[in-house]
């Protein structure tokens, strides 16, 4: 599995893969879990994006751009 979080997330990543090994949910042997960190996203105003407020850009636009330019 492949999980993809903002690098400020890392810790409550760990959290979470930790507190599902605990709880039997998550078998590390029968299962790879990777976190996949990125930096940050700025919008055209030089502030981070804020996915709660919905006015976010696709991931696949965001990669489309970055190839043109």
């Amino acid at each position: 599995m492949l999980i993809s979080f903002f690098v400020e997330q890392a810790t409550h990543s760990q959290v979470l893969w930790s507190c599902a090994e605990r709880a039997g949910i998550l078998d590390p042997s029968k299962v790879r879990v990777d976190h996949v960190v990125f930096g940050v996203v700025l919008g055209k105003d030089k502030k981070k994006f804020k996915t709660r407020s919905g006015e976010t850009v696709r991931l696949v636009d965001l990669l489309d751009e970055g190839r043109s330019t």
